[in-house]
């Protein structure tokens, strides 16, 4: 894909999941009294940031596993550049050096482009989890002024 289609496809992903953080955040403290706000928000960012993290590394885990088992057969056809393979695993950018033959280059690509898909396969039940659980969120009106807290 071209450069302006990459960076068009990463606008919409970031228009997309941008405004989905603040918006989350504003309905977790809208759930709760005001002066449990601070711990609320604590908690939704903690929870995002250790969803991300287990998040990243599952589909991490995924990808290595399916490159591994693609990259594999690679190994026995080229045996001659067999170790560009394995150095494809950490360093994808070893396949633009001008020794690699052409038809290994395509097929480490072609090796990342699969393994890459199947992440993205993977993601798809996470994605209808999460909109199935928004159905059974409440509406909550948003106050227009916080009232201050008077001490008891």
């Amino acid at each position: 894909s071209t450069l302006a289609l990459r960076i068009c496809i990463l606008l919409i992903a970031g228009l997309g999941i941008g405004p989905f953080i603040q918006l989350s955040l504003i309905a977790g403290q809208a759930a709760v009294k005001p002066e449990d706000m601070a711990t609320a928000t604590a908690v939704l960012t903690f929870f995002r940031s250790t969803g991300s993290v287990f998040g990243m590394a599952v589909m991490q885990t995924i990808m290595s596993a399916n490159l591994r088992h693609r990259l594999h057969p690679l190994q026995e056809q080229y045996k001659d550049d067999g170790r560009i393979t394995l150095d494809a695993l950490d360093n994808p950018s070893v396949i633009y050096q001008p020794d690699v033959p052409a038809g290994l280059r395509d097929s480490i690509i072609d090796a990342y482009m699969h393994s890459l898909h199947l992440v993205f396969i993977a993601m798809i039940p996470f994605g209808a989890l999460m909109f199935l659980s928004t159905l059974s969120l409440k509406h909550i009106a948003l106050a227009r002024r916080l009232q201050p807290v008077l001490a008891e």
